[in-house]
């Protein structure tokens, strides 16, 4: 199995306490596929979340 996280890759160029709103424009999403894994942990610790990003959601891929 894989991961795969939904981010915001440059989540530390907004205000923490504005983070949660989400307004348009201000951040981009990016869709980020790691390495296949045995477990659903392992396949998420595969998934390389670059530093200062946001993680929106996590989906497995089959």
């Amino acid at each position: 199995m894989r991961a795969a996280a939904l981010i915001y890759p440059n989540a530390t160029n907004i205000p923490g306490d504005q983070r949660h709103l989400r307004k348009a424009g201000d951040l981009v999403s990016e869709l980020i596929k790691g390495a296949e894994a045995y477990t659903w942990d392992a396949a998420k610790i595969a998934c390389p979340i670059p530093k200062g990003a946001m993680i929106l959601s996590w989906q497995r891929i089959d």
